[in-house]
């Protein structure tokens, strides 16, 4: 199984993974963590503890809603240090429910692949001439 961290600026990573387990139920192996108040370093130190937790050579994805910020950095740079743990950025709804009913499907680069594309299909303009 393929582990995932939602990693964001306020609660909003815990707001993502509530509504989630709502749509398509409870699962193990996904943790939210806010960088709320903590430094750079001390949010590393959190984000390692969580890694390490699961680390049984299970690949890992952290999830961060914007590309650039504190967690986006903080993730890339733990996971430059382990090659099991990927970083997308661009949270949305449909990502993480894709994650969730299809991480035991497909491998690491597959459903990193699947997570993008589902996330933009999530996104639409009504009405469509606008």
């Amino acid at each position: 199984m393929i582990n995932g961290i939602v990693l964001t600026h306020s609660d909003l990573g815990k707001a993502f993974v509530n509504t989630a387990f709502r749509i398509v139920g409870p699962a193990n192996r996904i943790d939210s963590l806010s960088s709320a108040g903590l430094s750079p370093k001390d949010l590393k130190v959190r984000l390692e503890k969580i890694v390490e937790r699961d680390d049984n050579d299970d690949k890992t994805i952290v999830f961060v809603g914007l590309k650039g910020g504190n967690p986006w950095h903080v993730a890339c740079r733990v996971a430059k240090e382990r090659p099991n743990i990927s970083v997308i950025s661009g949270l949305n709804l449909p990502m993480l429910l894709s994650f969730l009913t299809k991480r035991d499907e497909l491998p690491l680069s597959g459903l990193l692949e699947i997570l993008k594309i589902d996330a933009l299909r999530g996104i639409d303009i009504f009405p469509g001439d606008a």
